[in-house]
């Protein structure tokens, strides 16, 4: 997780420039340290940090992945699901319906290291929950029989917590020091905004469909409570998608009903608020898989299975995925 990351990474330089000599315990109270602390945070916008993973969690085309995130020179990993169930009304006409949920849950783990008395490390390990759910409805247009415009409101809540735990000659100290600051925190917001999104289909002789789609999301984080002061810190939050993906017939039935394949490359950028929190800007996604089309006395008409290799700048990952088409 990116912005632990960078936030530990400030906290390491702050213990230097907080403390004249090596032995920490020795040297600075835990009121001073919590200081350097609270003032590191709200220099490196911490709270604001927070609250950007939790547009990267819920939004689509950028969660329910695994990834490592490497730019830091320690490997730390982030594990996230989603869910984006969405319904379009059937009303007939060039003008429909729509409302759609996006949630979305990740935990990550990151080792790390702070100097400490008698020239030993503090060595430790920090854990971050977040929790989003974003929902929303609006309008969808057909603009032509192949090309659709969708254009709604979003408002939700979002949640982030962490924990550490820390082995050295100063653990207790830092750990009381960093007390709902860095480690133990929880930061609540509101989240609203909008979304505007463009789809184009196309049905082909042979069989295959092409699909192009481009979203745009923007939101505000508002935090409302949170475990310090200093983590109350508001942010601007933008995820941009463009997604290519063909399907198409194959040979193979199952329980007599036919599997088509699909591929699929995607490309996700952050904005600046968000892009300065992970740590990184831009992801790539690239996969396949298959769907099975359901028979018609099933309410369902397609079951989709897919997996995907996600690249970024100092960011790798994996993704596998499940839907249902009604």
């Amino acid at each position: 997780m990116q912005h632990s990351l960078r936030g530990l990474g400030f906290l390491s330089c702050a213990l230097l420039l907080g403390t004249a000599a090596s032995d920490v315990a020795a040297q600075v109270t835990e009121e001073e340290i919590a200081e350097v602390f609270r003032e590191a945070a709200d220099v490196g916008q911490l709270g604001a940090a927070f609250q950007a993973l939790n547009v990267f969690v819920a939004a689509p085309g950028a969660a329910a992945a695994h990834y490592t995130l490497d730019g830091s020179g320690e490997e730390a990993t982030i594990r996230s699901i989603a869910v984006h169930p969405n319904w379009v009304s059937d009303d007939g006409g060039a003008w429909r319906r729509f409302t759609e949920i996006d949630t979305g849950f990740a935990w990550s783990e990151r080792e790390f290291a702070l100097p400490g008395s008698n020239g030993e490390l503090n060595r430790g390990q920090l854990r971050t929950q977040t929790f989003s759910a974003i929902g929303g409805g609006g309008a969808e247009w057909q603009m032509a029989p192949t090309l659709t415009v969708r254009m709604g409101a979003l408002a939700g809540i979002s949640n982030v917590t962490d924990d550490a735990d820390i082995d050295g000659p100063d653990s207790q100290l830092i750990l009381d020091a960093g007390q709902d600051i860095l480690f133990d925190i929880s930061s609540t917001a509101g989240l609203y905004g909008g979304l505007l999104a463009v789809r184009h289909q196309k049905v082909h002789d042979n069989g295959v469909v092409s699909k192009a789609r481009l979203r745009l999301t923007a939101l505000r984080s508002d935090v409302f409570a949170a475990s310090d002061d200093v983590l109350k810190q508001d942010s601007d939050l933008i995820v941009s998608t463009l997604v290519g993906e063909l399907n198409g017939p194959t040979p193979w039935f199952l329980f007599n009903q036919p599997l088509r394949w699909n591929a699929f490359a995607s490309s996700t950028s952050f904005g600046q608020d968000t892009n300065a929190a992970l740590g990184f800007g831009h992801l790539m996604r690239a996969g396949g898989g298959l769907s099975w089309v359901a028979p018609s006395v099933l309410t369902v008409k397609t079951i989709n299975f897919k997996a995907s290799l996600l690249g970024g700048d100092d960011v790798s990952g994996y993704q596998v995925g499940f839907s249902v088409s009604f």
